[in-house]
């Protein structure tokens, strides 16, 4: 907010670079899935699945454009752009907030005290919830178990093991040699955040740490300014995870089908 010049330069940098990286885990995630192919062989009958839960994925993919993508991240409101957890839509409340609230000068100052204490609040909430998503993850398991058989676990658990070797793959041939060429010891940073790691490993989300990946980052030594734009950035354009999962996933269901 203090630097808007700077904002604005380090964004387009951080924009290209998700667009990049994003891309090869797409080409890594598909290459991969193709290529080990978990999901073969099972056959599984169409008739067993229930048409009206598949319903709502088809119609969402009908409606998936480039245009519509652009459109998507104003908000109609600003309320919604919160209660609809589009984090694209929060950015970009966010960052044109922050503008006017620069514009305004030293008046703003009790706004942005109300903000930094708003932050600390959400996150304490947020840290409750985690202790409890373990839980989640357990009952989840035991339903697919429950309904599908026992049978599921050894498909499920060759498509984990493909995944989690696909991740392995990225990090080297990627993120690895990113890491080398700015000066960053990956392996030090790794075993630094190994507790949101852990944590991102149970719950199978990378949102579960954000706030503990923003309070060790600026403790790092990070600028406050960057990590507020960088990291939301990262988790609306970013999704190198994503991707490789997705593309795993979607596969995965081509092949048992």
């Amino acid at each position: 907010m203090r630097e808007a010049k700077k904002v604005g330069r380090i964004a387009i940098k951080a924009l290209i670079y998700c667009e990049v990286v994003t891309s090869f885990a797409l080409v890594i995630g598909l290459a991969m899935i193709n290529l080990l192919g978990p999901g073969r062989g099972m056959h599984v009958d169409l008739q067993s699945i229930s048409g009206s839960a598949v319903d709502p994925y088809l119609k969402t993919a009908q409606q998936i454009s480039g245009s519509g993508f652009l459109l998507s991240i104003v908000p109609h409101t600003a309320i919604s752009a919160f209660t609809e957890g589009n984090v694209l839509q929060v950015v970009f409340l966010s960052v044109l907030f922050a503008f006017g609230l620069h514009a305004i000068g030293a008046d703003g100052g009790p706004m942005i005290e109300m903000i930094e204490l708003t932050k600390r609040i959400v996150f304490k909430i947020i840290g409750y919830i985690m202790w409890l998503a373990p839980i989640g993850a357990m009952g989840a398991i035991a339903f697919t178990v429950g309904k599908f058989g026992v049978g599921t676990l050894s498909s499920l658990g060759a498509l984990v093991a493909e995944f989690y070797l696909t991740c392995i793959l990225f990090v080297i041939l990627v993120l690895w040699p990113i890491a080398k060429w700015n000066g960053i010891d990956l392996w030090a940073l790794m075993r630094y955040i190994r507790t949101e790691l852990l944590i991102v490993f149970g719950t199978s989300s990378s949102e579960s740490v954000f706030p503990q990946l923003v309070e060790k980052l600026t403790a790092l030594g990070c600028d406050e300014s960057i990590v507020g734009l960088i990291l939301p950035t990262g988790y609306a354009f970013n999704h190198d995870g994503t991707c490789l999962y997705f593309a795993a996933a979607s596969i995965f269901l081509a092949q048992r089908f």
